[in-house]
């Protein structure tokens, strides 16, 4: 088994490789600078805790912006004060 191959995060009953990781993180921060994310913009994210949520604060950071956690649970008018408050130029949410 290469490194590439070896898991490199395990949340509960999911797990991704090194490989695997790597692509995901790639794709997301392509979409983000090809979305016009400027480097050292603030990028919301608001996701339960997961693989998912570490792919994509590492998608933002290597796009060169900034994330900003933001707790899925919180009331709307919270997360709404946040997101201007900071300025975020976007929020990724989770599909689910």
């Amino acid at each position: 088994m290469s490194n590439q191959d070896q898991i490199a995060l395990t949340f509960e009953d999911k797990q991704i490789s090194y490989k695997s990781l790597k692509q995901e993180v790639d794709r997301l921060a392509f979409s983000l600078k090809n979305g016009g994310v400027p480097t050292g913009s603030i990028v919301g994210i608001c996701m339960e805790p997961g693989i998912d949520q570490i792919t994509a604060i590492l998608a933002v950071l290597k796009c060169g912006a900034i994330y900003l956690p933001i707790n899925p649970k919180l009331p709307v008018e919270r997360i709404n004060y946040m997101l201007k408050d900071s300025a975020a130029k976007l929020i990724i949410v989770s599909d689910e």
